[in-house]
């Protein structure tokens, strides 16, 4: 809860800030990313019970799309991205068993970047975001009986390092890595997690 708050604060910080810093490089843009998302184990626990039940996932596939505006050295900017991971395997008390199905997100975040610009094409860059995102179980299933789909609503975060190498004027490329993480998403009556490494290339356009 402490991290929440700290990135809370910082976030609010920079949308503060960041209209005030001027540069010569300003003006809107349009950015995309197509990349892997690394989903962390996770464990599903429920209320009156003492034992966890550890899933594992599969690398999967992540997207996005945003809009922002580029003051110069700092970026802001609203986004949508989408990440899904099939389900490998179920375990408990030291059996594991086979699983089946798929765990989304689709997010709505509010971000802000830096920029650390210098007289080289390449431009490394550090950003974080918050909003909520919509975590969805689909057709999770143990060794072939099903369990069933679900979906919340949760708070979002995220943390980005990235590289931007200009192409043109107004074309950057970008290789970003992310962590993407929620609060717990509950499921009925079961409480999952949900964190989240992703590397993804990009490209952004600068009107």
């Amino acid at each position: 809860m402490n991290q929440l708050k700290a990135l809370t604060i910082c976030c609010l910080i920079i949308f503060l800030v960041a209209p005030g810093v001027l540069a010569a490089d300003q003006g809107g843009y349009v950015s995309g990313r197509l990349g892997a998302c690394m989903l962390n184990d996770a464990s599903l626990s429920e209320p009156g019970f003492s034992y966890t039940i550890n899933t594992e996932y599969d690398m999967g596939l992540g997207l996005g799309g945003a809009v922002g505006y580029d003051f110069g050295i700092w970026r802001v900017e609203g986004e949508v991205a989408y990440r899904i991971n099939d389900v490998d395997s179920f375990s408990a008390f030291g059996i594991g068993l086979q699983g089946a199905g798929d765990i989304n997100t689709l997010s709505t975040m509010a971000n802000a970047y830096f920029d650390f610009e210098n007289q080289t094409a390449i431009t490394p860059f550090v950003g974080a975001g918050i909003g909520f995102a919509k975590v969805s179980a689909n057709d999770w299933s143990v060794a072939g009986i099903r369990i069933g789909s679900e979906d919340d609503n949760v708070f979002a975060y995220q943390f980005f390092l990235g590289l931007g190498v200009s192409v043109t004027e107004r074309l950057m490329l970008d290789l970003v890595y992310n962590y993407f993480a929620t609060s717990d998403p509950e499921f009925g009556i079961t409480e999952a997690e949900y964190d989240s490494h992703n590397i993804s290339f990009g490209a952004r356009f600068n009107f």
